[in-house]
């Protein structure tokens, strides 16, 4: 309801002012003064000496001065019965609370290569002078929930000295923090959220009366945010936003594997195979580096690979063979056994791979996977004509596979090979001018690695150079396959571990420094992964197993970028009142004082 007023004046008892009417009439009993006079003199005795002194002093501007305070004393009045005020706001005063996201996406870089967690220091220093400057304010880090700073005060170097040193960004950005921050603080309270990305809950923090500011925007990032495995390869998705990006498996600075990916905001999923020689702990590369490199790399941690056991298959000596076979660090020597062609079958079930040396096969082979030295089968995508035999040379080398990327081939001089053709199927490593030198096969049932020439000093150079225990331990680790561990390749920091049953919660880096053990999980599911990213043990001495840690879709990763900044809104102005019946009062008093002091001064005509 709107107060009545004049100006910026207000009255608290509006109902007297109709009486100011009544000036009219005073104005009009004084141009009507002879006749009222008259007819009114009998019940007005002040005009009656009025009007008396006006026949014995005839000065006019006498006359007028009297009217002036008497409509000046009515009015006064009248306006002093309305209850006159004025009122004046002033800037209004509350509890502000600066909450500043220190989250892990703060790390992400901007335009000229700094981290946004520094502009939302920046940003959050100008806010924490304005609020202070209207009353107690406290200060608080979202990074794992909400974490009090400074509980409330009007000190402002007291909030400015926590964000000299707040420490490296970290941790996820749980907005239902916020939200629920304002069910503890009540409407009372102002609170502001300073970060550079868009809230994916911003109805619910309006909702709340949460005010979001915008810092400076990070650069476009994308990043790894899951990977799994898939078969004997990796199911990796990459997110965000950007240009085609290369996704590779590197081991040692040597990249094995390499496909370009474009990310998408839901994602965009790639397929890698893992290379035979990817060995144990690799790591996954997005290249080049963005804004926020941490999700750029993500170690990976596969089960070392156990001694294979191997059955090698030969009517004759093989020398060469039974030395690499002797000094390989990945055969299990005593686990593994010689058979003759005639009788090997019923023993291919107890060995992970089997060796077919000089052994040309009547029957196909069984289920399982081999390497063939210059062997050969009915029913393979390889075709061996053993009667056609002289010599050769590599004519086409693909120097970037897993087989032979270790290997300089160029001194590989071949005397005596069979002829030798590809079928559907055949993948050719190197070509030979009489056929498939080095190739591999993969079928329902069989995973073939051939190797046209057989190890003997009489048909090739190969066992003389060092390329030769080298591509038979390539070509076993391929035949192996990568081994199925207990767990993922690699575990997302903040996540879970689930501990195989009698596997103690210790642990430790690779280099057996010991850590802090694994805290269990409220609710008793798993382990609490809170480790920074990169590779541990776990578990007793005896069987401890590496794992890996990366930043995988982490809460706290970069998000999009927030384009509409609030500001911090003021408090609701406070209103003073200021009465104005005593200056209304001494108007009044004064007017009849000169009223009194006009008509009883003695002037002389």
């Amino acid at each position: 309801m709107d107060v009545p007023g004049i100006g910026h004046v207000r009255f608290s008892n509006p109902e007297w002012l109709p009486a100011l009417w009544g000036l009219l009439a005073i104005v009009v009993l004084y141009l009507l003064r002879r006749r009222a006079a008259k007819m009114l003199v009998p019940h007005l005795p002040i005009w009656e000496k009025v009007l008396a002194r006006m026949r014995r002093r005839r000065r006019w501007h006498r006359v007028l001065f009297s009217l002036v305070l008497q409509l000046l004393i009515f009015a006064a009045a009248v306006v002093l019965l309305a209850g006159p005020y004025t009122e004046r706001g002033r800037p209004g005063r509350g509890h502000t609370i600066v909450i500043l996201d220190r989250s892990l996406g703060t790390r992400a870089r901007d335009a000229q290569g700094v981290p946004v967690a520094e502009s939302v220091l920046d940003r959050g220093r100008a806010l924490l002078a304005e609020a202070a400057a209207a009353g107690p304010t406290s200060l608080a880090f979202l990074q794992d929930g909400l974490v009090p700073m400074v509980a409330a005060t009007e000190d402002l170097s007291r909030l400015q000295a926590v964000l000299v040193d707040p420490g490296a960004p970290r941790g996820g950005r749980d907005l239902a923090a916020l939200v629920g921050l304002r069910a503890v603080t009540g409407e009372a309270s102002r609170i502001v959220y300073v970060t550079p990305f868009a809230p994916p809950a911003a109805s619910a923090l309006a909702d709340a009366r949460i005010t979001v500011v915008a810092s400076a925007l990070s650069e476009p990032n994308a990043g790894i945010v899951s990977v799994r495995r898939e078969g004997e390869g990796l199911a990796v998705r990459v997110a965000g936003k950007g240009g085609a990006r290369s996704l590779r498996i590197v081991r040692d600075g040597r990249t094995l594997e390499e496909k370009t990916v474009t990310p998408t905001l839901a994602g965009t999923e790639v397929l890698m195979p893992v290379p035979a020689d990817a060995g144990p702990h690799p790591d996954l590369v997005l290249d080049p580096n963005d804004a926020f490199p941490d999700d750029d790399r993500v170690p990976l941690a596969f089960p070392e690979r156990e001694h294979l056991q191997l059955l090698v298959v030969s009517d004759t000596p093989t020398p060469w063979l039974d030395a690499f076979l002797e000094a390989s660090v990945v055969i299990d020597v005593k686990g593994s056994h010689r058979a003759g062609s005639a009788r090997f079958r019923e023993w291919i079930d107890d060995y992970e791979v089997v060796v077919l040396v000089d052994d040309q096969q009547d029957l196909p082979l069984p289920p399982g996977r081999y390497l063939l030295l210059g062997s050969g089968a009915p029913e393979l995508p390889i075709v061996r004509d053993p009667r056609r035999e002289g010599p050769a040379e590599a004519v086409r080398v693909r120097a970037e596979d897993p087989l032979v990327r270790a290997l300089d081939l160029a001194r590989w001089q071949i005397t005596k090979v069979a002829t030798t053709r590809g079928r559907e199927g055949l993948d050719v490593v190197v070509e030979g001018s009489t056929g498939p030198l080095i190739s591999r096969a993969r079928t329902p049932t069989h995973r073939i690695v051939d190797v046209a020439v057989r190890p003997d000093t009489k048909v090739s150079t190969l066992p003389l150079m060092a390329a030769f225990p080298l591509l038979l331990e390539a070509a076993l680790i391929e035949l192996a396959g990568v081994r199925e561990g207990a767990g993922p390749p690699v575990y997302p920091a903040g996540g879970t571990l689930v501990l195989e049953p009698g596997e103690s919660p210790r642990l430790e880096t690779l280099d057996g420094r010991p850590l802090r053990d694994l805290r269990p999980l409220p609710d008793g599911t798993g382990w609490r992964i809170d480790m920074r990213p990169g590779r541990y043990r776990v578990g007793a001495d005896a069987d401890a197993r590496a794992i890996a840690v990366a930043w995988l879709d982490h809460p706290g990763r970069p998000g999009r970028p927030l384009q509409q900044s609030g500001e911090l809104t003021a408090f609701d102005e406070i209103l003073e009142r200021t009465s104005l019946r005593w200056f209304l009062l001494c108007v009044l008093l004064g007017a009849l004082g000169l009223e009194w002091w006009l008509w009883n001064f003695r002037f002389t005509d």
